[in-house]
Protein backbone atom coordinates (compact mmCIF):
# COMPACT_ATOMS: atom_id res chain seq x y z
CA UNK A 1 0.00 0.00 0.00
CA UNK A 2 1.31 2.91 -1.01
CA UNK A 3 1.36 6.06 0.92
CA UNK A 4 -1.26 7.87 -0.64
CA UNK A 5 -3.30 4.55 -0.60
CA UNK A 6 -3.20 4.42 3.24
CA UNK A 7 -4.51 8.78 3.33
CA UNK A 8 -7.24 7.70 1.29
CA UNK A 9 -8.04 4.88 3.52
CA UNK A 10 -7.12 7.24 6.51
CA UNK A 11 -9.68 9.64 5.10
CA UNK A 12 -12.50 7.00 4.29
CA UNK A 13 -12.40 5.44 8.00
CA UNK A 14 -12.52 8.96 9.31
CA UNK A 15 -15.61 9.72 6.65
CA UNK A 16 -17.43 6.37 7.43
CA UNK A 17 -16.96 6.74 11.20
CA UNK A 18 -19.73 9.19 11.10
CA UNK A 19 -22.37 6.57 9.39
CA UNK A 20 -24.75 4.58 11.54
CA UNK A 21 -24.45 0.46 11.14
CA UNK A 22 -27.48 0.15 8.56
CA UNK A 23 -28.23 -3.68 6.88
CA UNK A 24 -27.21 -2.83 3.31
CA UNK A 25 -25.92 0.31 3.64
CA UNK A 26 -23.14 0.24 5.79
CA UNK A 27 -22.50 -2.97 7.78
CA UNK A 28 -19.94 -4.95 8.11
CA UNK A 29 -20.06 -6.47 4.31
CA UNK A 30 -20.41 -3.62 3.04
CA UNK A 31 -17.42 -1.93 4.40
CA UNK A 32 -14.65 -3.22 3.00
CA UNK A 33 -16.21 -3.56 -0.59
CA UNK A 34 -16.65 0.14 -0.35
CA UNK A 35 -13.35 0.67 0.59
CA UNK A 36 -12.17 -1.90 -2.78
CA UNK A 37 -14.32 0.45 -4.61
CA UNK A 38 -13.13 3.78 -3.49
CA UNK A 39 -9.50 2.10 -3.99
CA UNK A 40 -9.35 0.39 -7.41
CA UNK A 41 -12.37 2.47 -8.59
CA UNK A 42 -14.86 -0.62 -9.10
CA UNK A 43 -18.53 -1.23 -8.43
CA UNK A 44 -18.45 -3.89 -6.93
CA UNK A 45 -20.57 -2.23 -4.15
CA UNK A 46 -23.59 -2.35 -6.43
CA UNK A 47 -23.73 -6.60 -6.36
CA UNK A 48 -24.49 -6.12 -2.33
CA UNK A 49 -26.12 -2.88 -1.51
CA UNK A 50 -29.47 -2.85 -0.74
CA UNK A 51 -29.92 -6.28 -1.52
CA UNK A 52 -30.87 -7.07 2.65
CA UNK A 53 -31.96 -4.99 5.29
CA UNK A 54 -32.08 -6.87 8.68
CA UNK A 55 -29.56 -9.25 10.23
CA UNK A 56 -31.78 -12.55 8.77
CA UNK A 57 -32.03 -11.09 5.31
CA UNK A 58 -28.41 -10.54 5.17
CA UNK A 59 -27.42 -14.22 6.42
CA UNK A 60 -29.74 -15.70 3.45
CA UNK A 61 -28.33 -13.44 1.24
CA UNK A 62 -24.44 -14.50 2.05
CA UNK A 63 -25.51 -18.08 1.82
CA UNK A 64 -26.80 -17.49 -1.59
CA UNK A 65 -23.77 -15.44 -2.39
CA UNK A 66 -19.47 -16.58 -2.98
CA UNK A 67 -18.13 -16.65 -0.48
CA UNK A 68 -15.55 -14.26 1.31
CA UNK A 69 -12.54 -15.96 0.15
CA UNK A 70 -14.20 -16.56 -3.18
CA UNK A 71 -15.17 -12.67 -3.75
CA UNK A 72 -11.66 -12.14 -2.91
CA UNK A 73 -9.71 -14.75 -4.89
CA UNK A 74 -12.56 -13.59 -7.99
CA UNK A 75 -11.24 -9.72 -6.91
CA UNK A 76 -7.83 -10.34 -7.60
CA UNK A 77 -6.66 -11.15 -3.91
CA UNK A 78 -3.85 -13.70 -2.78
CA UNK A 79 -3.65 -15.48 0.43
CA UNK A 80 -0.55 -14.06 2.33
CA UNK A 81 1.34 -15.19 5.72
CA UNK A 82 2.21 -11.78 6.47
CA UNK A 83 0.03 -9.10 7.61
CA UNK A 84 0.46 -5.18 6.15
CA UNK A 85 -1.22 -2.10 5.59
CA UNK A 86 -4.27 -2.57 2.82
CA UNK A 87 -4.77 -6.60 3.83
CA UNK A 88 -8.30 -7.77 4.72
CA UNK A 89 -8.04 -10.11 7.42
CA UNK A 90 -11.11 -12.87 7.90
CA UNK A 91 -12.34 -14.05 10.43
CA UNK A 92 -15.38 -15.24 12.32
CA UNK A 93 -17.14 -19.06 10.76
CA UNK A 94 -17.95 -19.91 7.50
CA UNK A 95 -21.29 -18.70 7.50
CA UNK A 96 -20.74 -15.69 8.78
CA UNK A 97 -17.29 -14.01 8.43
CA UNK A 98 -16.08 -11.20 9.33
CA UNK A 99 -13.66 -9.07 6.99
CA UNK A 100 -11.17 -6.33 8.60
CA UNK A 101 -9.32 -4.27 6.86
CA UNK A 102 -5.57 -3.90 7.95
CA UNK A 103 -4.11 0.65 8.75
CA UNK A 104 -0.68 1.52 10.96
CA UNK A 105 -1.50 -2.16 12.98
CA UNK A 106 -5.19 -1.94 13.56
CA UNK A 107 -7.53 -4.00 11.83
CA UNK A 108 -10.92 -1.88 10.91
CA UNK A 109 -14.48 -3.33 10.74
CA UNK A 110 -18.05 -2.15 10.99
CA UNK A 111 -19.70 -3.38 13.80
CA UNK A 112 -23.80 -2.80 14.77
CA UNK A 113 -21.77 -0.38 17.10
CA UNK A 114 -19.83 1.61 14.57
CA UNK A 115 -17.02 1.20 12.87
CA UNK A 116 -14.18 -0.01 15.47
CA UNK A 117 -10.89 -0.62 15.19
CA UNK A 118 -9.23 -3.84 16.65
CA UNK A 119 -5.84 -4.92 17.72
CA UNK A 120 -4.75 -8.11 15.39
CA UNK A 121 -3.96 -10.31 18.64
CA UNK A 122 -7.79 -9.96 20.06
CA UNK A 123 -8.56 -11.22 16.66
CA UNK A 124 -8.87 -14.97 15.38
CA UNK A 125 -7.43 -14.46 12.16
CA UNK A 126 -8.65 -17.02 9.85
CA UNK A 127 -7.05 -15.58 6.53
CA UNK A 128 -4.85 -12.37 5.17
CA UNK A 129 -5.68 -11.82 1.58
CA UNK A 130 -3.77 -8.80 -0.60
CA UNK A 131 -3.96 -7.71 -4.05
Amino acid sequence: MTNDEKLKFAQFISRYAHHSYEWGRHDCMLFPVNWHDARYGTTKTASIQHKYSNRIQAIKFYKNFISVTGWLAGNGYNEVQDLQDGDYVVSGIAQWPQVYVALGGVLYMMCEDGLRGFSPGAIDIKSIWRR
